[in-house]
């Protein structure tokens, strides 16, 4: 991702994209979980283990205090 000033034309950041994808994905499950999930749910199951699980983590857990994780490999 190029991150360009749209007043001069000069490049500001040069961001990886796929990195960029997984915390975009990550944040919309936090706010999907702050929003739908109940308030004192503390239980988190995760199915997969790829490339934006750590970020689902970290967006769920900055919501709801989880007390158990549990990440199914499938």
């Amino acid at each position: 991702m190029l991150l360009i000033n749209s007043e001069t034309g000069q490049p500001l950041a040069i961001m990886d994209g796929t990195k960029l994808t997984a915390m975009r994905t990550g944040a919309a499950s936090g706010v999907a979980t702050d929003l739908l999930a109940r308030k004192d749910a503390c239980k988190f199951t995760l199915f997969g283990a790829g490339g934006q699980a750590l970020d689902q983590v970290r967006a769920v857990m900055a919501v709801r205090k989880i007390e158990k994780l549990s990440i199914w490999i499938i």
